[in-house]
């Protein structure tokens, strides 16, 4: 539960929908762009859930009653993919247990040489030895000690490095056909409906919704037709 009952409201519609809307990219779409149109198709439906406009409610409705095969298949696929990701983190907590604990021998062993050793260099002090001859034997006991337990430490949790190559964003360049939307519109904002806070915190700025409806506007205004005639 959280504090906001709206937050909560929100967080309740769209686990809802997105069990219904449940399709998977890249398997269930022919391009990413048809993905992205999906996406925002759920973002379009839970906000006018949240608005209890009717034709959302409906629309789920149909859209549930005509994929009821898909939806299935990618619950079934979803929870497998759960149940391996959940025996995974159990492998793993297994894994750092078994790490640990012997960690906690090596650490008891060490500490049982590094006794020893003292009870022989206390032995030598009672049998006047010579004491700079201790002195220098118990540091050389104290860095064996570190460096033994360092070791060990390091042989059981190293793990292979994976190399992961970095995300680098490239603007996708397209051709509209038609004049280039303008860098600058501010002078456009009194043209489009400000976005309500909810939007603004889903990351839909007045400057996107403005871009797209002046992308859709200018587009093909400068095509013209290449077709030949057929010999």
């Amino acid at each position: 539960m959280f504090e906001d009952p709206m937050v909560d409201k929100e967080v309740n519609i769209r686990t809802k929908i997105s069990k219904i809307y449940n399709k998977r990219y890249p398997e269930d779409f022919r391009s990413e762009s048809e993905y992205d149109d999906y996406l925002e198709k759920i973002e379009e439906l839970v906000w006018a859930t949240m608005d209890g406009e009717e034709w959302a409610r409906q629309e789920t409705i149909e859209y549930e009653r005509a994929n009821q095969m898909i939806i299935r298949t990618n619950t079934a696929k979803a929870a497998k993919e759960m149940e391996i990701l959940n025996q995974r983190i159990v492998d793993e907590s297994a894994r750092v247990e078994e790490v640990r604990k012997r960690l906690a021998v090596v650490d008891s062993e060490i500490e049982r040489k590094r006794k020893a050793k003292e009870s022989e260099l206390i032995q030598k002090i009672e049998t006047n030895g010579d004491i700079s001859e201790v002195l220098l034997a118990k540091t050389n006991i104290q860095n064996t000690v570190e460096s033994e337990l360092m070791k060990e430490e390091v042989i059981m949790h190293h793990q292979e490095a994976q190399e992961i190559e970095n995300y680098i964003y490239k603007e996708k360049e397209s051709n509209n056909f038609g004049p280039q939307v303008p860098r600058e519109f501010n002078e456009y904002f009194s043209a489009i409906r400000s976005p309500a806070a909810r939007q603004l915190a889903g990351g839909f700025t007045i400057e996107l919704g403005l871009s797209r409806a002046l992308n859709d506007a200018f587009s093909c205004l400068g095509w013209k037709s290449s077709l030949n005639a057929s010999t």
